[in-house]
């Protein structure tokens, strides 16, 4: 049974720090170097850590012991981190947090490669989080949660040969692609911290919300966020012809007049391109519509927090905080 009334709970900074610490403690200086050295590389780029976070920050609150929860966090961001390779192979992108990306600084053949042997460690460590807690329905998930990231990643691709996406395939592609590592990473906490099923679920449809927000937040600042902030080029969304959520909410507002030569100018390549569709996302309002949707599900998100059983205010105030550390961000 857990102990409703704990209120006991680490700070999320306290939390990362943790994770941190227990990741400066696995060293991938293994051989072969080839395969192991752009691992290490890449789990070193300083990143915002907000799956391993999110998976701690459940756990907590009813499970003071977080080795289990530490090892679980570091095995999905390893996970999550090989997508991110070949992604950045799949995307031909070369500035990934600032840096190099792995496939630019030692060739797609050692990224292929790396981001493999990321994938298998990382279904071998959660497999012993398994063993070791006697829970296999977290093995189960992570199955079907991998999966569908795939599915994601395949449809985000195909959507790039499509001239148009419809905006509810475009949300369904970023719930697999994005959304369902960070709700499996709240309901692998929760299910390490012994919270009933229904809260287990509802920790599940919570980060698959806020992941959606993320994301959407994401494709945002992909086009106007601070370059020097985010790492990336200003509209490399816009630049590779993606079918983000900008360019499908300023097709939602244009006549028909205006479609054809919006989607014939996105879908090639000319200089002007970016101020050509700053100056068209100016005019269709573009910047508040993708943001209004952003805050309905920011919304639900309030919504499922004010919704569990389980967790007392303390608890609830800690989930809001960490909502904010993501949906607030600038890069």
């Amino acid at each position: 049974m857990i102990d409703s009334e704990n209120t006991n709970i680490r700070s999320l900074q306290d939390l990362l720090s943790e994770y941190r610490k227990y990741a400066s403690g696995i060293s991938w200086t293994r051989d072969p170097g080839g395969l192991y050295i752009p691992v290490g590389y890449m789990m070193s780029l300083p990143g915002k850590a907000l799956r391993p976070i999110s998976l701690l920050m459940m756990a907590d609150f009813f499970q003071k012991d977080l080795g289990p929860a530490l090892k679980a966090s570091y095995a999905l961001e390893l996970f999550h981190n090989f997508t991110l390779v070949h992604d950045d192979i799949m995307d031909q992108s070369e500035i990934r947090r600032g840096q190099q990306t792995v496939y630019k600084k030692f060739g797609p053949n050692e990224a292929i490669l790396s981001g493999d042997v990321m994938m298998i460690d990382s279904l071998k460590m959660l497999h012993e989080v398994c063993r070791d807690s006697g829970d296999y329905g977290i093995m189960n998930a992570f199955y079907q949660t991998a999966i569908e990231v795939c599915e994601g990643q395949d449809e985000d691709m195909a959507f790039e040969g499509q001239l148009e996406v419809p905006m509810d395939k475009y949300l369904e592609m970023i719930r697999k692609k994005t959304s369902v590592l960070l709700g499996a990473c709240f309901f692998i906490g929760s299910r390490l911290a012994g919270m009933p099923h229904p809260d287990c679920e509802k920790a599940r449809e919570l980060g698959v919300t806020l992941g959606l927000a993320f994301q959407i937040h994401d494709d945002w600042l992909d086009f106007f966020g601070d370059s020097s902030l985010t790492g990336k080029v200003k509209g490399g969304d816009v630049l590779r012809c993606k079918k983000s959520v900008l360019i499908l909410k300023t097709l939602e507002a244009a006549t028909a007049e205006q479609r054809p030569e919006i989607l014939r100018d996105y879908n090639r390549t000319f200089p002007e391109k970016i101020e050509k569709f700053d100056s068209i996302f100016r005019e269709l309002d573009t910047r508040e519509s993708v943001h209004r949707l952003f805050m309905s599900y920011r919304n639900q998100c309030e919504a499922i927090i004010s919704s569990f059983n389980c967790l007392t205010k303390v608890h609830q105030s800690r989930l809001r905080e960490f909502m904010e550390m993501v949906l607030n961000r600038t890069y």
